[in-house]
């Protein structure tokens, strides 16, 4: 089991656009708290309320913490942080997609898009010991936040690598 205070909860992060709140979960890889000088590379996920942990006995959740523990424990990959950044269903989707996107729904991508970098990647990180240039900062999500990773880090080369 993952010691708890390796997943610090960010309450009620401001997405200004947006008109909401949500909040943003951040792994830690084994070594932040031992090594106080270090810097690390961050993956930013899409639906965070399900990449760790689950939220109750009956929940999902993909345990990417998990999986990080291990590929960095057998040294397939170097630490990192993992930012889980909430989905807000009250938009569905929407958030996720750009106004290029073939869905006839009020398309708030670029919106989400302001919030993760021009909000959410600065408080980040500020708060955290971050690598912030792009060749150190990715993107990951599946189906329409798949869609959102491939539009986000397509326009926004000088924060996503």
């Amino acid at each position: 089991m993952i010691d708890p205070t390796r997943i610090v909860s960010l309450p009620d992060v401001h997405a200004s656009r947006l008109g909401n709140t949500r909040e943003i979960r951040v792994y830690l890889p084994p070594g932040y708290m031992r090594e106080p000088e270090a810097r690390y590379p961050v993956l930013y996920m899409h639906v965070g309320q399900l990449a760790l942990a689950p939220r109750s006995p009956t929940a999902s959740a993909w345990e990417m913490h998990r999986a990080l523990d291990d590929l960095i424990g057998s040294g397939k990959i170097r630490e990192i942080l993992l930012v889980a950044v909430e989905h807000k269903p009250v938009a569905g989707g929407n958030e996720f997609l750009h106004e290029l996107s073939a869905y006839p729904v009020r398309c708030l991508g670029e919106d989400y898009e302001h919030f993760l970098v021009r909000e959410l990647k600065p408080l980040i990180d500020r708060i955290f010991r971050t690598l912030p240039e792009p060749e150190h900062t990715a993107l990951m999500g599946s189906s329409a936040a798949g869609l959102a990773t491939y539009n986000i880090g397509l326009r926004n080369p000088d924060a996503f690598g």
